[in-house]
Protein backbone atom coordinates (compact mmCIF):
# COMPACT_ATOMS: atom_id res chain seq x y z
CA UNK A 1 0.00 0.00 0.00
CA UNK A 2 1.52 3.42 -0.81
CA UNK A 3 0.77 6.22 1.58
CA UNK A 4 0.88 10.26 0.16
CA UNK A 5 2.20 12.38 3.35
CA UNK A 6 1.43 16.38 2.81
CA UNK A 7 4.65 18.06 4.08
CA UNK A 8 4.60 21.40 2.12
CA UNK A 9 3.06 23.97 4.99
CA UNK A 10 4.89 27.01 5.92
CA UNK A 11 4.06 26.47 9.45
CA UNK A 12 3.22 30.23 10.39
CA UNK A 13 1.54 29.34 13.77
CA UNK A 14 4.52 26.95 14.43
CA UNK A 15 6.95 29.83 14.04
CA UNK A 16 7.55 31.39 17.67
CA UNK A 17 8.34 27.09 18.93
CA UNK A 18 9.85 26.18 15.34
CA UNK A 19 10.97 27.86 12.75
CA UNK A 20 14.27 26.41 11.45
CA UNK A 21 12.72 23.68 9.92
CA UNK A 22 9.12 22.87 8.47
CA UNK A 23 6.24 21.81 11.17
CA UNK A 24 7.11 17.56 10.30
CA UNK A 25 10.47 18.46 10.56
CA UNK A 26 10.45 19.56 14.35
CA UNK A 27 12.40 18.26 16.69
CA UNK A 28 10.94 15.61 19.05
CA UNK A 29 12.86 14.16 21.48
CA UNK A 30 16.28 13.40 19.65
CA UNK A 31 14.13 13.52 16.46
CA UNK A 32 11.68 14.63 13.78
CA UNK A 33 8.12 14.66 14.13
CA UNK A 34 7.94 12.76 10.81
CA UNK A 35 9.61 9.56 12.27
CA UNK A 36 6.55 9.02 14.61
CA UNK A 37 4.39 9.77 11.59
CA UNK A 38 6.07 7.11 9.66
CA UNK A 39 6.47 4.70 12.60
CA UNK A 40 2.66 4.59 12.17
CA UNK A 41 2.61 3.93 8.97
CA UNK A 42 4.82 0.95 9.31
CA UNK A 43 2.92 -0.71 11.61
CA UNK A 44 -0.23 -0.34 9.33
CA UNK A 45 1.50 -2.35 6.89
CA UNK A 46 2.19 0.21 4.69
CA UNK A 47 5.04 -0.62 1.81
CA UNK A 48 5.48 3.05 0.23
CA UNK A 49 5.29 6.50 1.27
CA UNK A 50 6.05 9.75 -0.80
CA UNK A 51 6.37 13.20 0.74
CA UNK A 52 4.77 15.96 -1.11
CA UNK A 53 6.67 18.50 -0.57
CA UNK A 54 6.87 22.42 -0.57
CA UNK A 55 8.34 25.09 1.72
CA UNK A 56 11.94 24.06 2.80
CA UNK A 57 11.56 20.72 0.68
CA UNK A 58 15.20 20.33 0.61
CA UNK A 59 15.28 20.17 4.11
CA UNK A 60 12.87 17.37 3.97
CA UNK A 61 14.74 15.70 0.84
CA UNK A 62 17.66 15.64 3.28
CA UNK A 63 16.57 14.25 5.79
CA UNK A 64 14.23 11.16 3.88
CA UNK A 65 14.47 11.58 0.44
CA UNK A 66 15.67 8.34 -1.23
CA UNK A 67 15.41 6.45 2.11
CA UNK A 68 13.57 3.13 4.22
CA UNK A 69 12.50 3.80 7.19
CA UNK A 70 11.22 0.45 9.12
CA UNK A 71 11.67 -1.65 5.31
CA UNK A 72 9.12 1.27 3.82
CA UNK A 73 10.36 2.63 0.74
CA UNK A 74 10.27 6.72 0.96
CA UNK A 75 10.75 8.96 -1.70
CA UNK A 76 10.15 12.94 -1.94
CA UNK A 77 8.17 14.66 -4.72
CA UNK A 78 8.31 18.72 -4.69
CA UNK A 79 5.82 21.10 -5.86
CA UNK A 80 7.19 24.35 -7.48
CA UNK A 81 4.75 26.73 -6.06
CA UNK A 82 1.97 26.07 -2.86
CA UNK A 83 -1.21 24.20 -4.49
CA UNK A 84 -2.68 23.37 -1.30
CA UNK A 85 -4.04 20.01 -0.04
CA UNK A 86 -6.16 19.42 -2.88
CA UNK A 87 -3.51 20.52 -5.49
CA UNK A 88 -0.88 18.68 -4.14
CA UNK A 89 -2.99 15.40 -4.58
CA UNK A 90 -3.72 16.38 -7.80
CA UNK A 91 0.01 17.35 -9.20
CA UNK A 92 0.63 13.42 -7.99
CA UNK A 93 -2.31 11.87 -10.17
CA UNK A 94 -0.20 9.24 -11.47
CA UNK A 95 0.74 7.80 -7.85
CA UNK A 96 -2.95 7.15 -7.46
CA UNK A 97 -3.90 4.76 -10.39
CA UNK A 98 -5.36 1.42 -9.43
CA UNK A 99 -5.44 0.90 -5.51
CA UNK A 100 -6.53 2.99 -3.12
CA UNK A 101 -4.05 5.27 -1.18
CA UNK A 102 -3.39 6.97 1.92
CA UNK A 103 -3.42 10.91 2.30
CA UNK A 104 -2.62 12.35 5.54
CA UNK A 105 -0.84 15.07 6.81
CA UNK A 106 2.40 15.36 8.37
CA UNK A 107 1.89 17.99 11.24
CA UNK A 108 -0.74 15.62 12.89
CA UNK A 109 -0.35 12.03 14.29
CA UNK A 110 -3.42 9.79 15.26
CA UNK A 111 -3.99 6.29 15.65
CA UNK A 112 -6.05 5.69 12.81
CA UNK A 113 -7.28 2.31 11.27
CA UNK A 114 -6.67 1.00 7.37
CA UNK A 115 -8.89 -1.69 7.76
CA UNK A 116 -11.80 0.22 8.93
CA UNK A 117 -11.19 2.59 6.20
CA UNK A 118 -11.23 0.27 3.69
CA UNK A 119 -14.51 -1.69 5.25
CA UNK A 120 -16.14 1.91 4.61
CA UNK A 121 -14.56 2.11 1.33
CA UNK A 122 -16.38 -0.95 0.36
CA UNK A 123 -19.27 -0.75 2.16
CA UNK A 124 -19.82 2.59 0.44
CA UNK A 125 -18.26 2.06 -2.93
CA UNK A 126 -16.67 5.30 -1.76
CA UNK A 127 -14.49 7.49 -3.83
CA UNK A 128 -13.25 9.14 -0.74
CA UNK A 129 -13.37 8.20 2.97
CA UNK A 130 -11.82 10.63 6.02
CA UNK A 131 -11.03 9.33 9.17
CA UNK A 132 -12.71 11.20 12.13
CA UNK A 133 -12.50 11.63 15.89
CA UNK A 134 -15.42 12.06 18.76
CA UNK A 135 -13.84 15.38 20.64
CA UNK A 136 -15.27 16.96 23.36
CA UNK A 137 -14.97 20.65 21.70
CA UNK A 138 -14.56 20.76 17.98
CA UNK A 139 -14.47 24.67 18.09
CA UNK A 140 -10.47 24.84 17.28
CA UNK A 141 -11.24 22.65 14.41
CA UNK A 142 -14.95 22.71 12.90
CA UNK A 143 -16.57 20.17 12.90
CA UNK A 144 -18.32 16.97 10.39
CA UNK A 145 -21.60 15.82 9.55
CA UNK A 146 -22.60 12.07 8.05
CA UNK A 147 -25.88 10.22 7.40
CA UNK A 148 -26.86 7.20 9.13
CA UNK A 149 -24.99 5.23 6.55
CA UNK A 150 -21.52 6.96 7.34
CA UNK A 151 -21.83 9.12 4.33
CA UNK A 152 -20.75 12.62 4.66
CA UNK A 153 -23.07 15.36 4.40
CA UNK A 154 -20.98 18.66 4.94
CA UNK A 155 -18.33 20.16 6.98
CA UNK A 156 -19.16 22.56 9.67
CA UNK A 157 -16.60 25.65 9.95
CA UNK A 158 -14.92 26.03 13.16
CA UNK A 159 -18.17 28.29 15.04
CA UNK A 160 -19.64 27.67 18.67
CA UNK A 161 -17.94 25.34 21.27
CA UNK A 162 -19.39 21.88 22.24
CA UNK A 163 -18.82 18.15 20.94
CA UNK A 164 -18.87 16.56 17.68
CA UNK A 165 -16.84 14.46 15.22
CA UNK A 166 -13.81 16.32 13.78
CA UNK A 167 -12.13 14.84 10.44
CA UNK A 168 -9.25 12.75 11.67
CA UNK A 169 -6.96 14.19 8.58
CA UNK A 170 -6.50 10.70 7.11
CA UNK A 171 -7.84 9.61 3.53
CA UNK A 172 -8.30 6.82 2.10
CA UNK A 173 -8.57 8.39 -1.90
CA UNK A 174 -9.77 6.32 -5.28
CA UNK A 175 -8.22 7.65 -8.85
CA UNK A 176 -11.90 8.87 -9.46
CA UNK A 177 -11.82 11.41 -6.77
CA UNK A 178 -8.24 12.64 -7.34
CA UNK A 179 -9.68 13.20 -11.36
CA UNK A 180 -12.20 15.62 -10.09
CA UNK A 181 -9.79 17.72 -8.96
CA UNK A 182 -8.60 20.85 -11.52
CA UNK A 183 -5.50 20.09 -12.41
CA UNK A 184 -2.92 23.24 -12.29
CA UNK A 185 -4.73 25.20 -9.22
CA UNK A 186 -4.08 25.51 -5.52
CA UNK A 187 -6.63 23.78 -4.00
CA UNK A 188 -7.85 22.60 -0.16
CA UNK A 189 -9.26 19.54 0.11
CA UNK A 190 -11.81 19.97 2.99
CA UNK A 191 -12.91 24.20 1.49
CA UNK A 192 -13.45 23.22 -1.90
CA UNK A 193 -12.25 19.47 -3.47
CA UNK A 194 -15.27 17.60 -0.93
CA UNK A 195 -17.51 20.19 -1.03
CA UNK A 196 -17.62 20.48 -4.56
CA UNK A 197 -17.41 16.67 -4.84
CA UNK A 198 -20.75 16.14 -2.89
CA UNK A 199 -22.29 18.57 -5.11
CA UNK A 200 -21.56 16.45 -8.39
CA UNK A 201 -23.00 13.62 -6.54
CA UNK A 202 -19.54 12.14 -5.40
CA UNK A 203 -20.07 9.47 -2.60
CA UNK A 204 -17.68 10.29 0.43
CA UNK A 205 -17.58 8.29 3.49
CA UNK A 206 -16.68 8.32 7.17
CA UNK A 207 -14.60 5.89 9.50
CA UNK A 208 -14.83 6.72 13.20
CA UNK A 209 -11.46 6.77 14.47
CA UNK A 210 -10.43 6.54 18.46
CA UNK A 211 -7.66 8.10 18.56
CA UNK A 212 -5.43 9.88 19.94
CA UNK A 213 -4.63 12.98 18.09
CA UNK A 214 -2.14 15.50 18.20
CA UNK A 215 -1.85 18.27 15.67
CA UNK A 216 1.70 20.27 16.05
CA UNK A 217 0.57 23.62 14.02
CA UNK A 218 0.46 25.36 16.81
CA UNK A 219 3.20 25.57 20.11
CA UNK A 220 0.49 24.21 22.61
CA UNK A 221 0.25 21.16 19.95
CA UNK A 222 3.40 20.78 19.59
CA UNK A 223 4.23 20.78 23.34
CA UNK A 224 1.59 19.00 24.02
CA UNK A 225 2.96 16.02 21.54
CA UNK A 226 6.27 16.44 22.91
CA UNK A 227 4.67 15.66 26.77
CA UNK A 228 2.67 12.51 25.18
CA UNK A 229 6.03 11.07 24.00
CA UNK A 230 8.01 11.82 27.18
CA UNK A 231 5.46 10.09 29.04
CA UNK A 232 5.33 6.98 26.96
CA UNK A 233 1.74 7.17 25.32
CA UNK A 234 2.83 7.44 22.04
Amino acid sequence: MRALILVGGKGARLAPAVSDVPKPLAPVGDRPFLSYVLERLVSAGVEESVLLAGHMAAKVAQQYGGESFGGMRITCVTETRPLGTAGALRHVAGLCRGDPVLLLNGDSWVHFDVGALHVAMNRLDAELVLSTLRRPDVSAFGSIEADENGRLVRFTEKKGRGPGWMNGGVYLVTDRFVDRIPPGRTLSLEREAIPAALVHGAVIGVSKCEGPFYDIGTPDGYRSFCDAVKAGMI
